[in-house]
């Protein structure tokens, strides 16, 4: 079983794969892609200003919420100007897609409460003894990005690779990668989704000379 994660989905494998020690046994390689698994952005005014928005969420999302309302008032070429230029969403199929999904009350709403919650919920720190639990069974590939990205930003990275040299999570386990042209949200930008393709598919073919995991014979991908 091969795990593929983006953003908070790498803290969720994270902590499944601690919990689930059989699913841990079965798995035989796990890939990250710019993983939020700690709060500590490269900005302390920033990580002061979002910590304060996510313990107050009562306040918070009806803020937002009426912010969304105010934007939906505005011409559509007003608003698909501003994706393209502020928010950089190049392809019109994806500013439409993206604006669709943000006049949903709903979905703002469950958009805004789960991203508050996973600020108040994520760790600052890396959690060395899961790295310790995993690494110690299979492999981990990361690709953190340019931008820059405040939820997995580059130090993280440099963290990572601190701990391995200081043998405080397994050395060689932690692959990582960064590529300075593309950003968090990827996925709505069609000239970077190739880069993060190869990195995927490479790091699934990538052999590794120790903590090789077993059942190499049987390969899932989820």
């Amino acid at each position: 079983m091969i795990f593929l994660s983006h953003s908070i989905g790498a803290h969720l494998i994270n902590r499944l794969l601690i919990l689930r020690p059989d699913i841990l046994s079965v798995t035989l390689k796990i890939v990250h892609l710019m993983p939020f698994f700690r709060f500590d952005p490269d900005e302390q005014l920033k990580k002061s200003f979002l910590s304060t928005v996510a313990r107050s969420p009562h306040l918070a999302v009806p803020f937002l919420q009426s912010i969304i309302r105010i934007a939906r008032s505005l011409p559509s070429g007003w608003v698909n100007n501003l994706m393209k230029d502020v928010a950089q969403i190049s392809d019109s199929r994806d500013r439409k897609l993206a604006w669709d999904l943000y006049k949903q009350p709903k979905f703002i709403k469950n958009f805004l409460e789960l991203g508050l919650e996973e600020i108040r919920e994520v760790p600052e720190l890396h959690d060395n003894a899961a790295f310790r639990i995993i690494c110690d069974k299979c492999p981990m590939h990361i690709l953190f990005c340019g931008g820059p990205d405040h939820w997995a930003p580059k130090f993280h990275m440099d963290n990572l690779i601190n701990l391995q040299q200081a043998n405080a999570i397994p050395n060689g386990s932690v692959i990582v990668e960064f590529v300075e042209d593309i950003s968090h949200d990827f996925v709505v930008h069609s000239n970077m989704v190739s880069k993060v393709l190869i990195f995927v598919l490479n790091a699934i073919k990538y052999e590794t000379k120790t903590n090789v995991c077993k059942n190499t014979e049987r390969i899932n991908i989820v």
